[in-house]
């Protein structure tokens, strides 16, 4: 199963799933499944204006990244590969924001349900 956390919960969470593979999905840590320089920009010039989530609606950033991940093979592929694990083993994909905020983590989890079969469990919110 593919779940969801975030860098300030992830000490307590490791904790709570020993065993558990963590994935960053952030741009320093994983740029095949961050979002580009351009949505990024983007998004964080709509920040200044508009609280997180209706700048992530404002920029169509669900609909702008997933494409960024469809249209990349390697992305692609390294999401089969992680779904292929998530079938026996519990992986979280791991990000800045809280559950509150919308995350592409989020938009990569469903991309691995859609694409690939991988059971997820969402937890917070999503902006579709």
């Amino acid at each position: 199963m593919i779940k969801e956390t975030y860098l300030a919960k992830l000490k307590e969470t490791r904790q709570e799933y020993p065993n558990a593979t963590f994935i960053r999905v952030n741009r320093s840590a994983n740029k095949l499944l961050a979002p580009s320089a351009l949505l990024l920009n983007d998004f964080t010039r709509a920040k200044r204006y508009y609280e997180h989530n209706a700048a992530f609606e404002l920029v169509d950033y669900t609909v702008r990244f997933r494409r960024q991940i469809i249209r990349s093979n390697d992305s692609m592929a390294e999401l089969f590969k992680i779904s292929l694990r998530a079938k026996e083993h519990t992986i979280f994909f791991v990000c800045f924001e809280g559950m509150q905020k919308a995350c592409h983590r989020r938009i990569l989890m469903r991309i691995c349900e859609s694409e690939f079969g991988a059971k997820v469990h969402v937890e917070g919110v999503e902006i579709l």
